[in-house]
């Protein structure tokens, strides 16, 4: 039984995740499967942006995309196997959810199943031990429990299926080893990009684990090189891809862009994993600065607890050195899109056996050296990632129960052209929509959002259908959120405009390509427009401010900060 301990703990820790419900692009993708948004079809669930400024139209005139979206956004995402799950889950288990949780559960314990299989081969002293590390690593905790990032677990799945057979196939001569990698690789690349992350252990193997010529090294590699050329070949084909977001970049369409975010996204990332930091960079912007020198830090510690605890073993000391070029080759793929814990699936896969390498040997080492080892390791990678298991979904679920609360309270009409004046809170400004849809209540003729900056706002109004908005002390588009609709590289100019359904939008003051002042032009009377903003806990309907006068909106908590601080009052 001790053999398989961490698949127990694998499946225990992914229990709170079975009441997680649906929540946020699980909506958009339920409601496209059960014929309700028609943007994408039922096997590309992950294309948000069409790239296509013809076919994004609709999204941008009637809503729910803000009125900056670059009207030539692509967000699209080759994953079909993972669309083809979620379309098996909607269609078998429809609107119950603990099922189709189930089946992520089910994913999570392959994975373990999998990679406990190759701690065992390659260090096989501590892997039950690396084996619970990996299954309480945070990492996996979003992926195990957000349906529509359940594809994280898939992909790596297969592709260390793979790594097994090509182990088995490289040390065993077990020659069915060839073929049964190339077809596991492909699966991974099918469920999803993490799988390009994950492959970076192939390459690491190769390069580091055996001393062999390196012709041999480099024939090896031939079945991954071929699988990875088909998948980029497919990629450019179905125009799969980012452009235009700085959320999600291209390294190769924008590669001034990807290089500029690298390194801050990199040390992030490297401080989250390394000391066990919950997800500040998205859900709580002003600790971006200490999560990114957390990471700086973190790499000369690891350095130095490597020096000290490494094993003196040789071979075992190859090993982890594969498995750690590996882990730090799987974060390259991820600086493409912002820091989050929940990228960190594929470098978790190596850092396991390292972690419990390093903290058995901490534990047996002496003096102060020893306590700050086993305080730093076990608190970095049992203790904190422990509590993520049951913090995590009960905020998850509670963003999504109130964003469902607000939902209903707005008892839409089909004939009302809602406008969001201000939302600090994406969530109720993108995701209304989608829910609506996928709940099967009426949908509103229209859906716009006029700022979703997380600043305070002044509405002022200038005439009977003229209305001027200015975000006060910064900008649009200049956080996380705004700028998955748009980046840098196309900057909006003064005099700039937007043609919505019934509204102009023209842009009057902008400060380095990004608005701060925009007049909105209504083409119908005040009276048909239902004018909402996010108060804090709901989408408050309001009243426009009389001809000449100005109304102030505060900034308001966005609900995963309202989760990590507690509630606060409006920031004027």
């Amino acid at each position: 039984m001790r053999r398989w301990f961490p698949l127990v703990v694998a499946f225990v820790v992914t229990l709170p995740s079975l009441g997680a419900g649906f929540s946020l692009d699980d909506w958009a993708q339920r409601a496209v499967v059960n014929g309700q948004l028609n943007h994408t079809t039922r096997y590309a669930l992950f294309n948000f942006g069409a790239g296509d400024a013809e076919a994004l139209r609709p999204l941008i005139e009637r809503g729910p995309f803000p009125w900056f979206t670059l009207p030539e956004l692509k967000l699209r995402f080759l994953r079909p196997l993972s669309s083809a799950l979620i379309v098996f889950d909607t269609e078998v288990f429809g609107s119950t959810a603990w099922p189709q949780h189930l089946h992520s559960t089910l994913w999570y314990l392959a994975l373990t199943v999998i990679v406990l299989t190759l701690y065992r081969r390659l260090t096989p002293g501590v892997a039950v031990f690396a084996g619970v590390l990996f299954a309480i690593d945070d990492a996996h905790v979003m992926p195990a429990m957000w349906l529509a990032n359940r594809n994280a677990l898939v992909a790596v799945a297969f592709v260390w299926l793979g790594l097994w057979a090509h182990l088995r196939w490289r040390e065993d001569g077990w020659r069915p080893g060839l073929v049964v990698s190339a077809i596991a690789f492909a699966f991974g690349l099918a469920a999803g990009e993490t799988a390009v992350a994950a492959l970076a252990y192939v390459l690491a193997y190769e390069l580091l684990a055996r001393p062999q010529p390196w012709s041999s090294r480099l024939r090896a590699l031939t079945p991954v090189v071929l699988v990875l050329a088909g998948y980029a070949v497919l990629y450019k084909v179905l125009n799969s891809g980012a452009r235009g977001s700085a959320t999600y970049l291209d390294p190769v369409t924008e590669p001034l862009t990807f290089l500029t975010l690298a390194a801050p996204r990199f040390f992030a990332n490297v401080g989250t994993q390394a000391f066990g930091a919950p997800d500040v960079y998205l859900a709580l912007p002003q600790a971006k600065g200490l999560l990114i020198a957390s990471g700086v830090v973190a790499v000369p510690l690891a350095f130095l607890a490597w020096r000290r605890w490494a094993p003196a073993d040789e071979a075992e000391r190859r090993t982890l050195k594969w498995l750690l070029l590996g882990a730090a080759g799987s974060l390259l793929p991820t600086l493409a899109t912002f820091p989050a814990t929940r990228l960190l699936t594929a470098a978790s896969l190596g850092l396991a056996p390292v972690v419990a390498t390093l903290l058995r040997a901490a534990w047996r080492d002496t003096g102060l050296r020893r306590g700050l080892g086993v305080l730093w390791l076990g608190g970095a990678f049992v203790l904190q990632p422990l509590t993520q298991w049951v913090v995590m979904p009960i905020g998850f679920t509670t963003v999504s129960t109130r964003a469902l609360d607000a939902v209903k309270a707005l008892d839409a009409k089909p004939t009302e052209r809602f406008v969001v004046l201000s939302s600090s809170e994406f969530v109720p400004a993108i995701y209304t929509a989608p829910l609506m849809a996928d709940l099967g209540l009426t949908m509103p003729r229209t859906w716009h959002v006029w700022s979703m900056a997380p600043l305070p706002v002044d509405l002022r109004r200038t005439g009977e259908r003229q209305v001027e908005l200015s975000v006060v002390g910064g900008r649009m588009i200049d956080s996380v959120f705004e700028e998955n609709f748009r980046n840098d590289n196309f900057p909006i100019e003064v005099g700039q405009q937007v043609f919505i359904d019934a509204t102009t939008v023209t842009v009057l003051t902008v400060e380095d390509g990004k608005p701060t002042k925009v007049r909105f032009d209504l083409d119908l009377p005040v009276e048909a427009f239902s004018f909402v903003w996010w108060d804090g806990d709901s989408l408050a309907r309001v009243q426009l401010p009389a001809v000449g006068e100005r109304r102030h909106f505060p900034r308001t908590q966005t609900m995963f900060e309202r989760l990590m601080v507690g509630k606060q009052p409006p920031v004027d």
